[in-house]
C-alpha cells in the first residue's frame, strides 16, 4: 500500500472517500506502517489542516501517533497557529494538538491565545481553541490555565466583561465560571455584580447569571 501511494497521499488525503482510507491505516496499521502517510503530508500540513477531508487525516495522526515522529509536521503547524485558529477546519487541528500533543505544543498554543484573548474569544473558530486551552490547562499547564484566567479577569477591559454578551465570547464566560477557583470565584462575582442588571437583559446574559447560580448556588 505504502509503495502504491508514494507520492499520493496528499491528493488522497483531499478526497472525499480515500481520505478514510488513509484514516483507517492511521488507526490500524503498526506505528512503522503509517510512516509512509507522515512523511506525505508533513511537507503540506498547513494547506492540509485548512481543507475539509486532509484535516481529518491530520487529526488521526496527531491522535495515535508518537508525537517524535511527528516533530517536523507538528512545527509548520505551530509556526501557523495565528491563522489556523481562526479557519474553518484548521482549528480543529489545532485543538486536536492541544488534546493529545505534548505539554510544550499545548503551551506554545495557550501563549498565542493569552495573547490575543479578545480576538480569539469572539471568532467562532478560535473560541473552541479558547475553551480547549482552559479545559486542557491542568497538572503541568496549571501555570498557564492561571495566566489565561488571570487575563480574562484581570486584564484591561477586563476581557471577560467584553466578552459576556458576545454570541461566541459568553461561551467563554460560562466556561471561566465553572473552572473558577478561590481567589478567581471572588473576581468573578465582583465582575458578574457590576453588569448583572445588564446581563438579565438578554439571552446570552441569561446564560451567564445561569452558569453563575450554578456555582455560586445564588
Amino acid at each position: 500500500l505504502a509503495f502504491e501511494l508514494e507520492g499520493e497521499v496528499f491528493s488522497c488525503s483531499r478526497h472525499m472517500h480515500a481520505n478514510f482510507v488513509l484514516q483507517k491505516c492511521v488507526q490500524l496499521l503498526p506505528a512503522t506502517g503509517v510512516d509512509f502517510i507522515i512523511k506525505g503530508m508533513e511537507a503540506h500540513a498547513v494547506e492540509a489542516a485548512q481543507h475539509q477531508y486532509s484535516c481529518r487525516v491530520l487529526q488521526r495522526l496527531i491522535e495515535h501517533c508518537r508525537h517524535q515522529k511527528l516533530r517536523k509536521l507538528l512545527e509548520n503547524l505551530l509556526n501557523e497557529v495565528p491563522r489556523l485558529v481562526k479557519d474553518t477546519y484548521g482549528h480543529n487541528v489545532i485543538r486536536a494538538v492541544l488534546s493529545y500533543g505534548e505539554p510544550d505544543d499545548q503551551r506554545r498554543i495557550i501563549q498565542y491565545v493569552r495573547g490575543h484573548i479578545l480576538q480569539s474569544a469572539r471568532n467562532r473558530q478560535s473560541s473552541l481553541v479558547l475553551e480547549k486551552c482552559l479545559d486542557i490547562a491542568t497538572g503541568e499547564l496549571e501555570e498557564e490555565r492561571r495566566a489565561l484566567l488571570a487575563e480574562l479577569l484581570w486584564g484591561p477591559g477586563p476581557p471577560l466583561l467584553e466578552i459576556m454578551l458576545d454570541r461566541f465570547g459568553n461561551y467563554i464566560a460560562q466556561r471561566v465560571i465553572a473552572l473558577s477557583s478561590s481567589q478567581e470565584e471572588e473576581r468573578l462575582q465582583e465582575l458578574l455584580e457590576k453588569v448583572r442588571h445588564k446581563l438579565r437583559q438578554s439571552t446570552n446574559g441569561k446564560r451567564i447569571l445561569q452558569a453563575a447560580r450554578r456555582k455560586f448556588e445564588v
